[in-house]
């Protein structure tokens, strides 16, 4: 048994630090290797290091193998690849370590490299995903469909090549078929993969209700399949933030809740739940959800979009607050890549524009919410972020004609009325932006759906935001014992009336105030659980 069979043993059987160790010795050991063993412990060390996260050391130890530097001048050196079958393998280690280190560009480079015969299914379909996010989906489609041309199994390539806009022709979807066939998968199972795909592409080209249709079909014939509930979590999403629909986003919800319970470390489309928790103001679900993703992968979009939702959640309690610094790191980052439209569904378009807006990349955000418009003409929200992105552009007259749009098209999205009435108090008209708000309330109070319920306490929020920055406290207090009534448990409603009692505090403590009113306002600001019914079965809004 040669040291590097002993190496690659010791990898194999996960002890990887005693691995690196024995490698380490073995590279060190001047004139103890040939060629073709240094070239092999060096491969094998590297995948020691990757296993244990350290990304740029194996990537430093797959060129040492894979590549020989000889020096030609004093301050230059040529680099040649050593005569081996296995440097296209090592190439594609290479670029893995590189995407998950986070530099996808080095690791396009890498795969690039890799020609004809010697780019394998894997390679194939990792070049794919690196086309898709650099936006040259042409190229993309066509490495997925080499991808399932080579093994009609890797079915992964097929969601992907739906989800860029392309078409599973026919004759595709038959060699799926009949390979799962060959494997012995039964024929319920192939069917009810036949109903995702249909499904995704449905999803793909607005059809939402046909995808629910497939969806539900499929789930009938494989009812613990997690991507198939996931699917559906996100047909029903695409149809609340087209239609402000809130029945769907609370099966939205519900299914999201299925497929984390079914598996905690999913994070497909995570970041439409964290969305839908941020609107219940479901603060410590939607902490615990949003560090679960960026621990599983903090480089993912997944991960920095549900950080964002995080972020906007903070801006309720404290506007001058910062985001956790490895958080706001996440968003900061990510917002500066214009993300590939076609590869995004439109909630998600919406949501990247709002994180590129918040970290100041406002005209990439002004392409963003113009495109989720072109592809979504109906989306309220759409709408929303646009006008919020003209409010940045100084545009003032265009966000409020978008803020209206968005309320023509939706007179029950919560965020267009709050935008067009913090729109009515920038240009003074204090009196207009609370009617605005108080009809808003007085239409849609007391309807029977928990989440409109929760969006008339969203509503009355803003209210008391207002009266509160213009000391208004008698009427603030008065919106706000009703939003505590309504939703006693959501916290942004708490920490908006953390606000107020801090400002009642500022005010109790100025020598402006009477003794009488003094008191008045200590007695509600120090005791905010008057008339609040206790937490129970009948008042607990339900999470979305």
């Amino acid at each position: 048994m040669g040291p590097s069979v002993s190496l690659r043993n010791l990898s194999s059987q996960g002890l990887h630090d005693s691995a690196e160790l024995f490698g380490w010795f073995l590279l060190g050991g001047s004139g103890s290797l040939s060629g073709t063993s240094v070239f092999a412990t060096a491969e094998i060390l590297g995948d020691s290091l990757y296993a244990q996260g350290k990304f740029l050391s194996a990537i430093e130890k797959y060129k040492r193998g894979a590549f020989r530097v000889e020096l030609v001048q004093a301050s230059a050196f040529r680099v040649e690849l050593e005569p081996s079958l296995k440097v296209a393998g090592v190439r594609k280690k290479i670029a893995k370590a590189y995407i998950a280190g986070g530099n996808k560009e080095s690791a396009l480079k890498m795969l690039e490299s890799i020609r004809g015969s010697e780019c394998d299914v894997e390679a194939e379909l990792l070049l794919g995903k690196l086309y898709l996010d650099s936006s040259a989906i042409r190229a993309a489609r066509a490495c997925f469909k080499n991808t399932l041309n080579r093994n009609p199994l890797a079915i992964e390539a097929a969601v992907l090549l739906l989800e860029s806009g392309g078409e599973l022709e026919t004759t595709t979807l038959d060699q799926i078929s009949r390979s799962c066939s060959t494997v012995g998968i039964p024929d319920v199972i192939v069917e009810a993969m036949a109903n995702y795909f249909r499904g995704i592409a449905s999803i793909s080209s607005g059809d939402i209700e046909g995808a629910r249709s497939e969806l539900h079909r499929g789930i009938l014939k494989a009812p613990k399949c997690v991507p198939l509930t996931i699917a559906l979590a996100e047909a029903e999403y695409e149809q609340y933030v087209s239609l402000s629909d809130f029945d769907a986003a609370e099966r939205s919800s519900k299914a999201f809740q299925m497929a984390r319970s079914a598996d905690s470390w999913t994070t497909r489309s995570m970041d439409d739940y964290c969305s839908l928790l941020l609107e219940n103001g479901q603060g410590a679900e939607l902490t615990f959800l949003c560090s679960s993703l960026v621990e599983v992968d903090e480089f993912s979009p997944v991960a920095w979009r549900s950080s964002a939702m995080l972020c906007k959640l903070q801006d309720y309690k404290d506007h001058g607050s910062k985001l956790d610094a490895q958080l706001h790191r996440i968003c900061e980052r990510e917002a500066k890549k214009l993300q590939n439209p076609v590869s995004l569904r439109p909630s998600q378009q919406i949501s990247l524009a709002e994180v590129q807006l918040r970290n100041g990349a406002i005209s990439e955000a002004h392409l963003t919410a113009k495109d989720a418009i072109r592809r979504s003409p109906n989306s309220a929200y759409a709408y929303c972020v646009y006008a919020k992105v003209m409010i940045s552009l100084e545009r003032l007259s265009k966000a409020t004609s978008a803020f209206q749009k968005a309320l023509k098209l939706s007179p029950k999205c919560v965020p267009a009325v709050v935008g067009l009435a913090r729109r009515y108090e920038q240009d003074g008209e204090v009196a207009r932006a609370i009617k605005t708000l108080e009809e808003y309330v007085n239409k849609y109070n007391g309807e029977g759906s928990r989440r409109q319920r929760a969006a008339v306490s969203r509503a009355r929020v803003e209210i008391v935001d207002i009266l509160t920055e213009h000391r208004e406290f008698e009427d603030a207090w008065k919106h706000l014992k009703q939003a505590l009534l309504e939703n006693p448990t959501n916290d942004i409603v708490l920490q908006t009336a953390e606000k107020l009692e801090t400002s009642m505090r500022d005010l109790v403590d100025s020598n402006d105030g009477s003794e009488r009113a003094s008191g008045r306002y200590r007695a509600r600001a120090l005791n905010f659980d008057d008339d609040v019914p206790n937490d129970n079965e009948d008042n607990v809004a339900d999470p979305f």
